[in-house]
């Protein structure tokens, strides 16, 4: 019994002597590493398959004779015996937010969102499926469908397309910065600053300042000239207020 695993050829290899749970009774021996000839499970094939997306991608084999290998399945997923387990963890690192596994068996499909960091998992001796997410409680769901030890069934696995990992957000500006509308300048479609804006205009220390009514400029002599008549006359008066 080995597992079948992916390396770098982009194939899926027999791999015995895992350190993985034994998941059928076939497990148990401790077998040299094998090559399963025509079973060999091409991973290009599996749809949405990604090997940085997985630090573990395992599915039990040790089928013999045509038609008892784990195989690509003709929908892009992988064709199993009932009798075979899987074990599948998503790499932490994964620059992923999730991808969806289905377990599937004639109509009955199961489906499993990892996150990375979680495992899925299966013994091929019982038909119970284990989902632990990452540094949580494995919760088992049980899948009679499976028919478990069964050698001559079979079930599929089937990839989900990975979710992408949110974008990080953009780090906010800084409030101290300087921008086009605080210059009072107008913005230009390259992120740089133009003329100044209407009602403004740039003094010599290059400083758009507001401009100011060429009226309001003007010294009033016509104002300051009432104001002064105002305190004569009111001199005026008070004096010969005194005088009486």
């Amino acid at each position: 019994m080995g597992f079948v695993d992916n390396n770098s050829f982009g194939k899926f290899n027999a791999v015995v002597n895992s350190s993985l749970p034994a998941f059928s009774a076939e497990s148990l021996y401790s077998i040299p590493t094998k090559q399963f000839g025509a079973a060999t499970l091409d991973a290009v094939s599996v749809t949405n398959f990604d090997p940085i997306n997985f630090s573990k991608f395992h599915v039990g084999d040790g089928g013999t004779g045509a038609g008892n290998h784990t195989t690509n399945a003709p929908t892009g997923g992988i064709k199993t015996r009932g009798d075979k387990g899987f074990h599948f963890i998503m790499n932490a690192a994964a620059a992923v937010k999730s991808q969806v596994v289905k377990i599937k068996k004639g109509s009955v499909t199961k489906q499993f969102i990892l996150s990375p960091g979680d495992t899925l998992s299966r013994r091929g001796q019982d038909t119970n499926i284990d989902y632990t997410p990452a540094g949580g409680q494995t919760v088992s769901t049980d899948f009679p469908a499976l028919r478990a030890n069964n050698a001559t069934d079979f079930y599929n696995i089937d990839l989900g397309e990975a979710v992408a990992a949110p974008a990080e957000p953009a780090e906010p500006a800084d409030s101290g910065s300087s921008t086009c509308s605080t210059e009072n300048r107008v913005a230009n479609t390259d992120d740089t600053c133009g003329d100044c804006l209407a009602g403004f205009t740039q003094d010599d220390t290059g400083v758009c300042v507001a401009d100011v009514d060429a009226e309001e400029e003007e010294t009033n002599w016509l104002l300051y000239g009432g104001i002064a008549a105002l305190v004569v006359v009111g001199g005026v008066m008070a004096k010969k207020m005194m005088n009486k």
